[in-house]
């Protein structure tokens, strides 16, 4: 009983390590294909310029969790 208890947890964590990785990969691959079309003249992307204002909240909120 408790070993297939123990085997469920082991599947259960190397599943959720897959979800992980493969939500980073995804999130990669989005913010490469937003550069690209940033770096391509003529293309703006989705948005025309940058919210420098969420961009710094986003900086900061990542170096305080960061730092914590």
């Amino acid at each position: 009983m408790y070993l297939q208890i123990a085997i469920l947890l082991l599947l259960a964590e190397i599943l959720g390590a897959c979800a992980v990785i493969a939500t980073l990969w995804l999130l990669t691959g989005v913010l490469a294909y937003e550069s690209i079309l940033r770096l391509t003249p003529g293309q703006t992307g989705h948005h025309g310029h940058v919210n420098s204002n969420a961009m710094m909240v986003t900086a900061a909120l990542a170096f305080c969790a960061n730092i914590t």
